[in-house]
């Protein structure tokens, strides 16, 4: 105990007993008491409880002293003496041992009841004691619950009273030990003239052999024993220690402990085995636990007190030679010790109080004891921000004198309380990496790091290269950035933890990132795109569907396949697993042990993080083309993957063959893919390697029966372009001819100088497009020795339909200056004949319109000059008998003047009669108009005259026109 440090944590103040004097009894009259008289005499008893100091004097009274000790009451316990008093802890009971009659032997143990003003005794108990009554009573010891009693004899006697002393009228006794001086009853010769000095009952309950039991420590003139008192009332003895010598004394500490004091050593003892041993330096006349210090009293007259846990000590002081030491007790939240001078023979009463904590932490800090300060502030449990702010300085210090090992530990201390950024900034050296690690791991483990400091850790164990301490953090389901993460992962070439990493938290592009990109692994790449939900698969076949097909195309061309039918035929492993499950369930344990401010953050980044999915989702949907058919199959728009498969047509071409037949409703972009597929395998591929005309027949022959197949579905214009591009005159032919570009399959064949396909062409397409033989008349005349056959066949085409007036087609003619008039001889002829027999017929029209003018003409006249006769007796409209006034029209018809609603010229009956003729008629016309109206567009396009086709139908109704 030598090197034990030296502190001053007590105050002491030494004060004089004054001799106040004790109230009188009203009846008796005695000799007055005071304190120092009672204190002086070693037959008094003294003992200590919540308010006072309760002293038992020789003549059966007992006296109540206060903090000021002054004594307040005095109360007659005994009529003839006290011999032992104990003052409960919890039930503020005073248990006294005495006798009421001077008769040697005859005790009586008596309580009172302290709450009570009178404190009045509430229960007597007659003590039986044996043979040899008038041995002195040494010990009296009661357990807290006021259950057991013992009490120890100088003639080695130990008697044990069970029951509850309170409440029981009934009391159990038991000799536990017998007299020296019954020589009959003594069971071992070791134990002759052995008696108990002192018994202190442990306030714990202890646990023996499954049992709850009492324990009773006991100081023999011998040894150390001890015993174990069961509910039933059974005991049982264990020595504890053999013999020891003297001065002995012993106390209890707070866990329960015998502490016992011998020479310069100070043993601990359990209830059934020695514990731990310290030595001091000096003899010991009294013992004493205070708040977990040890109190010593030397024989040489100094008084110490020892931290035992913390290993310092709090107090010391030595006195003069010339005092006594006569008590030692706590009362009062303070140490009392009672001295005695030997000149004087004064009292004096020293009070040890002890200092408070922060005057404790003070001074310490003044001098540099930092680890002392903290140890005395754990174990007197200090406020934990105070505490938090010892190690912070105490880390500081280290840190300062750079002993950075320590600090970070006195750092670690501080979780929880300091802002971890304070001790982050420190360590951001990278020499100060492992340091970091340490903090951060620590923070991590008590469950106050976020989201970034996680993530900090994991940066500095991939610096640090310990892959032990690597894989015992993943494996802990940390909370970091999961993508942070895998980047730091893949920085440090950890890509088996990273992939890992990947997989456990649903991270899909971070894996076939590295899988593809960094390790070139495509085959397990694919494989587990193939395990993916149908939109993460679509969106990651787009991303990489390059690299895939430039090193596994038939594999990927498969999974391309199944995006396009149907991608749920297939078992996947995360069709029924929602995306990130495992990492929101293993969050949200975590986030039950965070601080709340912790807790809010993490929800509401996870609300966030669960908006940006759902949108990410929509855009998929939206952007991806996604279609459902009707049995909830998914699929996907095969053109979002033609960027990749275009440099590979067999492939291409392949994989649309085989859609075609499956697909319900295939777009026309696929169609004109495949199309223009066939004609880059027909023509791109002939450039490089020769092709045989039998697979070029065959190719072409597909692409015309893909136009033919799949003409509705096609975008016609959008495939003329690619056969236009290549070349391919059979599909340009059959695509000008569905697109009635008939003018440009003429100028097709007279591009290639075909005069057989030209007038044939024009044979079968004049009829719709009369205009067709001028624009090859015009040709031939551009041409230089035109065929003179084919100038007759377009001059009598444009004869037959009018196309041209013969002016108009000399004036044509006669550019070209090797057409002869043996040429046109014919056609001259046929013009001229014609035109003859219009002009005949014109002339007879002339004449037959002269005859009908001068018949109408007569009868006018006729009606004007002549008398007109009426002869009808009935109206015309009424079919009443006429009657004036009647008005006649020149018709011949007779109407009531009442019968019209206006007084019209125009007789009414015959102007209806030519309305409902040409109604009538209208509606016949309207009516075979509309049976027809269904091949309007074929009908018009064969129609010869085009502008009286339209007027007859704008006439009937059947196309309005809207504004």
């Amino acid at each position: 105990m030598i090197t034990w440090k030296r502190f001053d944590f007590f105050d002491c103040t030494i004060n004089d007993i004054q001799e106040n004097k004790v109230p009188k009894q009203e009846q008796k009259q005695e000799e007055e008491e005071t304190i120092y008289s009672l204190l002086s005499k070693p037959e008094n008893c003294v003992t200590n409880g919540r308010n006072y100091l309760v002293i038992g004097g020789s003549s059966g009274d007992l006296y109540f002293y206060n903090n000021e000790y002054i004594c307040e009451k005095k109360l007659k316990a005994f009529e003839y003496s006290v011999s032992k008093i104990y003052e409960t802890k919890n039930q503020h009971i005073l248990v006294a041992l005495g006798s009421d009659d001077p008769t040697p032997g005859r005790y009586l143990l008596k309580l009172f009841d302290l709450n009570s003003n009178t404190n009045k005794c509430i229960k007597k108990i007659k003590i039986q004691t044996t043979q040899n009554s008038d041995s002195k009573v040494l010990s009296l010891a009661i357990n807290d619950d006021l259950s057991i009693a013992t009490i120890s004899f100088q003639n080695g006697a130990l008697i044990y009273v069970h029951g509850n002393l309170i409440r029981d009228w009934y009391f159990k006794q038991h000799l536990l030990r017998q007299p020296v001086e019954n020589k009959e009853l003594e069971k071992e010769k070791n134990n002759k003239n052995e008696f108990i000095e002192k018994m202190l009952f442990r306030k714990q309950l202890y646990n023996k052999n499954g049992k709850t039991v009492h324990v009773l420590y006991c100081l023999t003139n011998k040894r150390i024993i001890s015993y174990f008192f069961t509910r039933s009332g059974e005991s049982e003895l264990i020595e504890l220690s053999l013999l020891i010598p003297k001065p002995r004394n012993f106390t209890l500490s707070s866990n329960g402990d015998l502490i016992i004091g011998i020479d310069q050593i100070v043993i601990y003892f359990t209830p059934e085995e020695q514990g731990p041993c310290y030595g001091f330096n000096e003899d010991k006349t009294e013992i004493m636990e205070f708040r977990n210090q040890l109190v010593i009293v030397g024989n040489k007259n100094e008084i110490s007190i020892y931290d035992v846990k913390q290993q310092f000590i709090s107090y010391f002081k030595k006195f003069s030679s010339s005092i006594n030491f006569l008590h030692l007790f706590i009362q009062w939240g303070t140490i009392i010790i009672i001295i005695e001078s030997e000149k004087t023979k004064k009292l004096q009463i020293i009070r040890l109080e002890e200092q408070k904590l922060k005057t404790k932490l003070n001074f310490l800090f003044k001098k540099n004891r930092y680890l002392t300060a903290i140890k005395l502030a754990n174990s007197q449990q200090y406020d934990t921000n105070i505490l938090g702010y010892l190690y912070q300085t105490y880390g500081d210090n280290l840190y300062q004198r750079g002993d950075y090992n320590n600090a970070i530990d006195q750092y670690i201390h501080t979780i929880g309380i300091l802002e971890p950024s304070y001790v982050i900034s420190k360590f951001l050296d990278p020499q100060r990496v492992k340091n970091l690690a340490k903090y951060l791991h620590q923070l991590v483990e008590k469950n106050h790091a976020n989201e970034d400091h996680a993530t900090l850790l994991l940066r500095c164990l991939t610096k640090i290269r310990n892959e032990n301490q690597l894989d015992d953090y993943l494996s802990k389901n940390p909370t970091f950035n999961i993508q942070s993460g895998i980047q730091l992962l893949c920085d440090s070439s950890y890509y088996k933890r990273a992939i890992k990493l990947c997989i456990e938290n649903e991270k899909h592009e971070f894996y076939l990132h590295i899988k593809i990109d960094i390790l070139k692994e495509y085959k397990d790449s694919l494989e587990y795109i193939s395990k993916l939900p149908f939109q993460l698969a679509s969106l990651f076949i787009k991303q990489y569907g390059k690299s895939l097909m430039k090193n596994i195309p038939i594999k990927t061309s498969d999974i391309i396949f199944r995006l396009c039918t149907d991608w749920n035929q297939n078992h996947n492993e995360f069709k029924n697993k929602p995306n990130n499950n495992i990492k929101i369930e293993k969050e949200n344990e975590i986030k039950k042990k965070k601080l709340k401010q912790n807790n809010n953050i993490k929800i509401e980044k996870e609300k966030e993080k669960e908006k940006e999915r759902e949108r990410e989702k929509e855009n998929n949907n939206k952007n991806g083309n996604i279609n459902k058919n009707e049995n909830g199959k998914q699929s996907a728009n095969f053109i979002d993957y033609i960027s990749f498969l275009i440099d590979y047509p067999r492939i291409l071409m392949s994989l649309i063959e085989k859609l075609l037949p499956v697909l319900e409703n295939p777009s026309s972009e696929l169609i004109q893919t495949l199309f223009d597929t066939y004609l880059s395998i027909i023509f791109n591929d002939q450039r490089k390697i020769p092709i045989k005309k039998e697979k070029k027949k065959k190719y072409q022959m597909k692409a015309l029966e893909l136009l033919k197949k799949w003409k509705n579905n096609s975008n016609l214009n959008q495939m003329l372009i690619i056969a236009q591009e290549y070349n391919f005159i059979e599909a340009m032919v059959y695509l000008y001819e569905e697109l009635h570009y008939y003018q440009e399959i003429l100028q097709l064949y007279i591009q290639f100088k075909d005069q057989d396909k030209i007038i044939e062409a024009c044979k079968k397409y004049g009829k719709k497009n009369p205009e067709l033989w001028i624009f090859v008349l015009e040709d031939i005349i551009n041409t230089k020795g035109p065929n003179t056959e084919l100038i007759k066949i377009v001059l009598k085409s444009i004869e037959e339909n009018s196309l041209l007036s013969p002016l108009r087609t000399i004036q044509l003619l006669s550019n070209n200056n090797t057409i002869t008039l043996g040429v046109i001889n014919e056609y001259l002829k046929n013009v001229f004949n014609q035109q003859f027999q219009n002009l005949n017929s014109t002339q007879l029209n002339l004449k037959l319109i002269e005859k009908e003018t001068e018949s109408v003409n007569n009868e006018i006249k006729k009606k004007i000059t002549e008398p007109q006769f009426f002869g009808l007796t009935l109206c015309s409209k009424c079919k009443s008998p006429l009657e004036i006034p009647t008005i006649h029209f020149l018709c011949g018809h007779s109407i009531h003047e009442r019968c019209l609603p206006t007084l019209e010229t125009v007789c009414p009956i015959c102007t209806y009669s030519e309305k409902f003729e040409k109604e009538n008629e209208q509606f016949e016309n309207s009516f075979e108009l509309l049976n027809n109206s269904e091949n309007f567009e074929k009908q018009f396009q064969d129609s010869d005259d085009s502008f009286l086709f339209l007027t007859q139908y704008f006439g009937t109704e059947l196309l309005k026109l809207h504004d």
